[in-house]
């Protein structure tokens, strides 16, 4: 008997094209965009369908090597969701501390903003640092939720300002781990992605554009107008974007399955 929902467990790299699969709670969209100019891609992508849980990365851009960082981080989550099935805050601190080790080992000064989310009956459990952010929709696609970012300002010379991430996981920084939870229902719409995305579009026109639209189609407009925003010579950030719509909610079984490694 096949199974309701698409078995993947994918650390995506870069995905050319948005895609489109049935995950657990209903249809996902997800792409991994790297800009013109932005060599090697530093965002990157984790997911388990049979765990229902989703990882948005994004490297450090001043970081040397911050690809790799967010790559490690990556197969940290994947090796523990592949043991566990699930992730807690025990084994999120094990996942920093893992990345963090690994980088030390191999003096690779990188390090990786990320947000986890995974679904578990009718709640959503998040896990994040830096200004990888995700936002909850409503039935009626009105904002319900949205993780605070881990940044502040500084002022420079000239009374520059410049935003400095102040939660992160690498060579320089284990990382705090941050656990927030929020209730679910049916028709509620989750959007997850890198500052790729929200530096150009701000939250409430990211709801706006989304609104009224199948997943797949949220995800290809919201990414057309980030990059259309971009500079003239097309130069920008890369994005990732997760779209998952929440059709039905019921509680699965916390899958101890081994599945085979894709690397897109």
């Amino acid at each position: 008997m096949s199974q309701p929902y698409d078995v993947i467990d994918a650390i995506v790299i870069e995905e050319r094209e948005p895609k489109l699969v049935r995950a657990q709670n209903g249809p996902l969209a997800y792409w991994c965009h790297k800009a013109f100019g932005k060599d090697p891609n530093q965002d990157a992508q984790y997911f388990n369908t049979a765990a229902n849980i989703f990882v948005s990365l994004d490297g450090i851009g001043s970081r040397d090597q911050s690809d790799i960082a967010a790559l490690t981080f990556a197969q940290h989550c994947q090796n523990v969701v592949r043991r566990e099935g699930w992730i807690t805050p025990e084994s999120m601190k094990e996942v920093h501390s893992g990345v963090h080790n690994s980088l030390k080992e191999q003096r690779i000064e990188g390090g990786t903003c990320y947000l986890l989310f995974g679904i578990h009956g009718r709640m959503v459990h998040i896990y994040h640092a830096g200004d990888v952010k995700l936002i909850i929709l409503d039935e009626k696609h009105n904002k319900v939720f949205e993780t605070k970012d881990h940044e502040e300002l500084i002022t420079e010379y000239f009374w520059e300002k410049r935003k400095v991430i102040t939660n992160s996981v690498g060579f320089h920084r284990l990382g705090e781990v941050v656990l927030d939870t929020f209730p679910l229902k049916e028709g509620y719409r989750l959007i997850a992605a890198s500052d790729g995305l929200w530096k150009f579009c701000p939250v409430a026109e990211v709801v706006d554009l989304a609104r009224e639209k199948e997943a797949r189609e949220a995800l290809d407009t919201l990414a057309t107008t980030a990059i259309q925003r971009r500079t003239p010579l097309g130069n920008g950030d890369n994005i990732n974007l997760f779209v998952y719509d929440l059709m039905t909610l019921s509680t699965p079984g916390l899958s101890r399955m081994v599945f085979s490694t894709i690397l897109i």
